[in-house]
Formats: C-alpha cells, sequence, structure tokens
C-alpha cells in the first residue's frame, strides 16, 4: 500500500507542477514532467491493484487514465478487512482529485487559450483581400475597402 501511495502521490506532484509550467509556458519541461507523473501514476495503480489482491498487470488499465482509475478504484479488495477500508479510501480520494483537477484543467484551458478564432479569421481575410488587391493600382485602398465589405458581411 505504501508503493502505492508514492507512486500516486509522485504524480499529483507532477501533475501540479505541470500546470504551473504551462501556465509559465514552459513547455519542453512541462511535457517532461507530465509523462513521469503518468509513469508515476502507472506505477501507482500497479501498486494499488496488488495491494488489493489482484495481479500487477491489472494497473496497467492506467493507460486509459480515468477509466483505469475507476476501474481499480471500484475493484473489492481481496485481502483483509482492514486493508480493504485503506486502499478504498486510497482511490476514492485519487478519484475525486482527478475529477476536481479535471474541472480545474478545462477552466484553466479556456482561461489561458492563446489562440482568437477572430484574430485568426481577420488573418485569413486580410491575406484574401490582398490576394485580391495583387494587381489594384492603389493596395491599400482596395485592401481597406476589401476588409470593410467582410466586416459589414457582404465580401
Amino acid at each position: 500500500m505504501k508503493k502505492a501511495k508514492v507512486g500516486l502521490i509522485i504524480w499529483v506532484i507532477g501533475f501540479l507542477a505541470s500546470i504551473v509550467l504551462i501556465l509559465l509556458k514552459l513547455t519542453t519541461i512541462y511535457t517532461i514532467i507530465n509523462a513521469l507523473s503518468f509513469i508515476a501514476f502507472i506505477i501507482g495503480l500497479v501498486y494499488l491493484a496488488k495491494a488489493k489482491g489482484y495481479s500487477g498487470w491489472l494497473g496497467l488499465m492506467g493507460i486509459f487514465y480515468f477509466v483505469g482509475l475507476i476501474f481499480i478504484a471500484l475493484l473489492k479488495d481481496k485481502t483483509n478487512e482492514n486493508s480493504k477500508n485503506k486502499s478504498n479510501k486510497l482511490a476514492y480520494g485519487f478519484l475525486v482529485f482527478i475529477l476536481l483537477m479535471t474541472v480545474i484543467g478545462v477552466i484553466l484551458s479556456l482561461s489561458i487559450a492563446t489562440i482568437n478564432p477572430f484574430q485568426q479569421l481577420l488573418k485569413a481575410e486580410t491575406i484574401t483581400c490582398t490576394n485580391q488587391c495583387a494587381n489594384s493600382a492603389d493596395k491599400n485602398i482596395c485592401i481597406s475597402n476589401c476588409l470593410n465589405k467582410y466586416k459589414t458581411g457582404n465580401p
């Protein structure tokens, strides 16, 4: 059980660190930390499955992330009664943690999204107008008129 806790706690720390790293836009370090914490998550589930009296191979269900954790959390403990309560509390605690972090992750992703679809659309319109006005005598006026047409909805 201690090895399962260590693996899953390392995963939690890595998960939280990866949130900070992505907010700081340190994507390379984020990828490395995220991969290492995912490996710790799998190892933690392997030991959790063993602690419940099952083969460690069941811990590889963690590859399916949320589904794998639910599966292992819902497994009945084959060991003694005292161990049953501890392993179920651990699994359910991490299940609640994943739910909370998923909600926080979605909220953070939406709040720090770097792609502005309206800006991307404006770039596409500008390129279109630039191409259309390539042979015009006064390119600037032509492009301005073209963009105004897009703004009013009459391209």
